[in-house]
């Protein structure tokens, strides 16, 4: 009985080798790096349309700012309509899901947050001061 554990053991940690070097990436290529995800609900103090940025103040804390860039995957949103990066404004309430790349925040979709009585909304009011705040 003993020969025959002895040789069950063998085999098993030969598998668990052999699977181990399965899983092993190739030596050449990179690593995938880690993609986090974030959802910034504010207010456009800024937009660069020529480098494709927002500059967006956080609802909650009206003092931080975020920089977004925006690419061709972006979807940009106003309720259920698709709309381009030309109908953003400053002064507009957004929310923005983004992806942190290379160090940047990279906008997944923004969506223009519409109001739901009349007057204020996308085209009155902005807050106390729309344009306050620093971003680039």
């Amino acid at each position: 009985m003993k020969p025959y554990f002895s040789f069950f053991v063998l085999v098993m940690f030969t598998g668990i080798a052999f699977a181990q070097d399965a899983v092993k990436p190739e030596s050449g290529s990179p690593a995938k790096a880690e993609t986090v995800t974030n959802k910034v609900t504010g207010q456009i103090v800024s937009i660069d349309a020529a480098n494709a940025i927002l500059c967006v103040r956080y609802v909650k804390t009206d003092t931080l700012v975020a920089t977004i860039s925006i690419n061709a995957e972006t979807q940009i949103k106003k309720g259920f309509r698709k709309v381009e990066l030309s109908k953003l404004k400053a002064g507009d309430k957004v929310t923005v899901s983004n992806e942190i790349v290379d160090g940047k925040n990279v906008a997944k979709t923004v969506t223009i947050q519409t109001s739901r009585r009349g007057g204020g909304g996308a085209h009155g009011g902005g807050g106390a001061n729309p344009g306050a705040g620093v971003c680039w």
